[in-house]
């Protein structure tokens, strides 16, 4: 009886010995970091704290802005200042155009424009192509050369509305901006807002162009720093302008 005794505790003995030993081997062979890497989400580089300072003055947040390029308009009265963000491959803001003066319209901006308000439309709006009326500036987006026969229609009534018509054969309208002879679309692009859809009467020719005074409803700023958003804006970027 004592010998098997003895011989039962050597067993049982050994066995938690080797318990011990085979969990100590798979411990050093586990990775000494075993939780699950956090996902990846949008953020703010040091540099962009203006941007998020901007977003509070406004009704968006970071997880609605899904592009990579944003050019950011923060309105007083007739004046503003306009800076641009680009969203790197980290998902991080960076400023990469710093505080710029500039204008929006007459009358200041509103929710919901009218067609002959003066006034600049507030909310988060894609930009489109460039134009230029002499030099062709270097950009991402696409740009076309303003033409003499180049009209951009803000008759409510013309089927036209709102868009970029070549020439008059199809005339329908009798209000259109001629636009070879604004000075002010030396350069600039489009904001598209009542684009898609258009509706009568909810504003036409939103731009963002060059010009050193209150607009008919754009935002301007100097050509020089004009020429530097369009340097940037890229279409691939899917870029935004948000106005408040």
């Amino acid at each position: 009886m004592i010998k098997n005794k003895k011989t039962a505790i050597l067993i049982f003995l050994f066995v938690v010995i080797a318990l011990v030993i085979f969990v100590v081997l798979v411990s050093c062979f586990l990775p000494k970091d075993s939780s699950v890497a956090p996902k990846k989400t949008t953020s703010f580089s040091n540099q962009s704290n203006s941007l998020n300072t901007f977003l509070g003055n406004t009704t968006y947040s970071i997880d609605d802005l899904t592009f990579e390029q944003l050019v950011t308009v923060k309105s007083n009265g007739q004046k503003c200042i306009v800076s641009m963000y680009e969203k790197n491959n980290d998902s991080q803001w960076t400023q990469v155009i710093g505080d710029t003066a500039g204008y929006v319209g007459y009358n200041g901006v509103t929710q919901e424009i009218v067609q002959g308000d003066f006034c600049t439309p507030i909310g988060l709006f894609s930009l489109g192509d460039a134009f230029y009326l002499n030099e062709k500036p270097e950009t991402g987006l696409n740009s076309f050369k303003i033409l003499d026969n180049y009209y951009w229609v803000d008759d409510p009534m013309s089927r036209f509305y709102n868009q970029l018509v070549v020439g008059t054969e199809n005339k329908d309208w009798d209000s259109a901006e001629h636009m070879i002879e604004f000075v002010d679309y030396e350069y600039g692009c489009v904001i598209e807002d009542n684009t898609y859809p258009i509706i009568a009467g909810r504003g036409a020719a939103i731009f963002f162009h060059c010009g050193q005074a209150p607009t008919g409803g754009c935002v301007a700023v100097s050509v020089q720093d004009m020429k530097k958003y369009l340097r940037l804006l890229d279409n691939t970027k899917a870029p935004h302008i948000l106005i408040c």
